[in-house]
Parts: structure tokens; sequence; C-alpha cells
């Protein structure tokens, strides 16, 4: 509902978006060209990130039936949980509408089930030793694989739900499990080891598994006291 709430100071622009603010930004307009603009009203599907045309047409789209989480009227009603700002309501609203939607997954995002640095989500390739750092305004990863360490980018890196108890003031720095340690040089497959440790795959599939239902036992109970 953005689009209509801050309409008054969205006059001079051709998008407006939302985004979490446990975010640390890559190079994003390498990942959000001017052809994917152009071709959709919407970039990205999660809640972390979304962007939209400022159309009167998309900045109303959120009246539209298609939501799987109860309309717009109802979810403004309650104090639930919805997730109306992702798959299974907006986004839903996109795809039975045919409103063009870019849904191409661009970013790192670092899940909390387990403390070794994972990208959540079973379409995102994982490598049991990689580090992700931040230089001088790119997000990138480093993996080691049978031919040596290797690196790719990513948008930006997205930190769920994790105890960072410092910060950090550098153009350089690994994003390790609760840290930002800053670096100069090179990244060595030495750091992956020490920065973002791999414990087997029986260990973190066990704290995956009991972190995952101690957090739906807890989201269970505290929606049993909410309207």
């Amino acid at each position: 509902m953005y689009g209509i709430v801050f309409q008054d100071i969205l006059t001079d622009y051709d998008f407006w978006g939302h985004c979490d603010i446990d975010l640390i930004w890559g190079d994003l307009g390498k990942f959000v060209t001017n052809d994917i603009l152009e071709a959709n009203d919407k970039i990205f599907t999660l809640g972390h990130l979304s962007i939209y045309r400022n159309t009167p047409k998309i900045n109303n789209a959120y009246k539209l039936a298609g939501s799987q989480r109860g309309d717009f009227e109802y979810v403004i009603s309650t104090n639930k949980s919805c997730v109306f700002d992702e798959r299974y309501g907006i986004d839903r609203i996109f795809e039975v509408n045919n409103l063009p939607m870019y849904s191409r997954e661009t970013a790192a995002d670092i899940g909390f089930r387990n403390s070794r640095m994972i990208i959540a989500g079973i379409q995102n390739r994982n490598y049991n030793h990689q580090l992700f750092t931040y230089e001088d305004g790119h997000c990138y990863r480093y993996y080691m694989t049978q031919y040596g360490m290797k690196r790719d980018e990513f948008s930006y890196i997205h930190l769920q739900k994790r105890p960072y108890s410092t910060t950090v003031n550098s153009d350089r720095f690994i994003v390790a499990q609760n840290e930002f340690i800053p670096f100069n040089g090179d990244i060595t497959p030495q750091m992956i080891y020490k920065y973002n440790p791999f414990k087997g795959r029986i260990y973190e599939w066990i704290e995956y598994h009991y972190k995952d239902l101690s957090f739906r036992i807890g989201r269970r109970f505290k929606q049993l006291f909410i309207k």
C-alpha cells in the first residue's frame, strides 16, 4: 500500500520499493538492469526487497483478488502475520492477474536454522566450504571446489535473525556467522575454513530441524494469543 500512502512524495519516481533493515547492499544495479525494469511491474518476490512500478494500476494492485492469505481488508484488520507482502499475498495477486513480475533470486538470503552461513531455499546451491564478504560495494561468496577456490556475486546479503554483537566501518569485511571481520589482501581457503566452518551434514541436518521445530512451536504458541 506504500504506493498510495506515500504518493505525494513518489511523484517524480518511476519505481518505489520496501526492504528489511538487516541487509548488506551490493551492486544492485548490476542485477536490476534497465531491461528488467522495462519488462516487469514488480521486481523480486520476497519481503526483504520488493520494487514496484509507480503507476496507479500497480499501486492499487493490492486490492485485486488472488491472495491466499485473505484480502487486504482482512490483512489490515488482524494482528496476525499474513505474509501479504510475499509469495502468498501480493505475489499471488500478480500471478492471478497476469501482471509481469521478475522472480529470479539474486540475493544471498542467509538462513537462521544453521549457525553456518548457508543460503536458504532448496533452489539455491550451497557448498560445504563457503564464505561471504563485502568488498568495495560488492557482495561476494568464495567457495571451494575440486578445482580450487571460486567466487560468485550477489545483489545483497540478507541476514535473517542473526545476533550480531558488533558493527564495522570498513570497505572490505567478512560476513561471518555472528560478526563482521575487516580484512586486507585476498581471501584464502584457510579463512573460509576458519570463519564459516563446516561441521558435517549430519550435524547440520540435526541443527536445522531442531531450530526449525523450535521456531515453529514458538510461532504457533504466539498465534494462540493474537487475534
